[in-house]
Parts: structure tokens; sequence; C-alpha cells
């Protein structure tokens, strides 16, 4: 369900939509804006890849389980110290990268 979510979202996410799943009974859905963290990973992966292909994969793997977070309010890991592009929040790209320093690449 998570795969499909994460398709889901690759199109959602151009009208500011984000949906998450943690079972087959609930369904959240958030309103925001991920173009700061599009621009990120434009700059971040402007000299290695395609950096739309990457923002894809990172949609497809991370979008639902932060859309679940943004939902509850509550992310598995301590606040960064720096800010994001959410103000008062884990932006999209903060929630990939510590995703991925625990090797949670799916």
């Amino acid at each position: 369900m998570q795969k499909a979510l994460g398709q889901a979202n690759i199109i959602l996410c151009d009208e500011k939509v984000l949906m998450g799943s943690q079972s087959n009974s609930n369904i959240y859905l958030v309103y925001v804006s991920l173009n700061g963290c599009k621009h990120e990973f434009a700059e971040t992966f402007s000299d290695q890849v395609c950096p739309e292909e990457m923002f894809q994969k990172a949609l497809l793997y991370f979008s639902s389980g932060y859309a679940c977070c943004l939902a509850q309010r509550h992310f598995p890991f301590p606040l960064p110290s720096s800010t994001g592009h959410l103000e008062g929040g884990v932006c999209f790209c903060q929630y990939v990268s510590q995703q991925l320093s625990v090797d949670q690449w799916e």
C-alpha cells in the first residue's frame, strides 16, 4: 500500500496534497507545499543525476510516512536543529535525510 500511496503522492504533490497510511483502515490527507524541498533536491542532485527523478523516488518511498507524521504531529526522531522549508515543523527533505541516515531507503 505504501508504494501505491507514493505513486499517488507523485501526482498529488503538485496540488500540495499528500496521502499517508499506517494501516488499511486509516488514510491521512495533509495539505503541504513541497516546493522548497523540490528546489533543494534540484540543487543537491544537479551535478549527479536527474533531480526530478530523485525527488520522485523520494516521494515514492517516503511521502506516505511523512504525511502520517505530519497528520499526527509526531516524528520518530528529535526535531532537527536547523530550520527547514516548513515553518514550525519538519520539511520533507529533512524527513528524507533523517530516514536515509538510519538506512530506511525501502
